[in-house]
């Protein structure tokens, strides 16, 4: 992975604010939940929506969204069309530090 170059038609993933997707059971988020369920244990309950804002862009290669490494807990935080959706390991993305 390497950082982002995004083109106009993809502005939205350049926005610092973007939407938290679908609030579930408890008021939480599926991209909050996976956050909580995926990250070190020291970071769990960090607002993924702060970690978007936090993320430096990286391309995510043949996807249509886009991704931010929060670098401090080693997680990518995945947007599309300027919504949070999912959360994953940077390493299950071929990241390493």
């Amino acid at each position: 992975m390497q950082p982002s170059t995004n083109s106009p038609a993809n502005a939205w993933a350049s926005q610092d604010g973007q939407v938290v997707a679908r609030l579930e059971s408890g008021g939480r988020s599926h991209a909050q939940r996976r956050w909580d369920e995926r990250c070190p244990p020291e970071w769990e309950e960090f607002s993924v929506r702060a970690a978007w804002l936090d993320g430096e862009p990286w391309d995510v290669p043949g996807d249509d969204s886009a991704a931010r490494l929060h670098k401090p807990s080693g997680m990518l935080v995945i947007s599309t069309y300027g919504f949070l959706t999912s959360v994953v390991c940077a390493r299950w993305r071929g990241y390493d530090e």
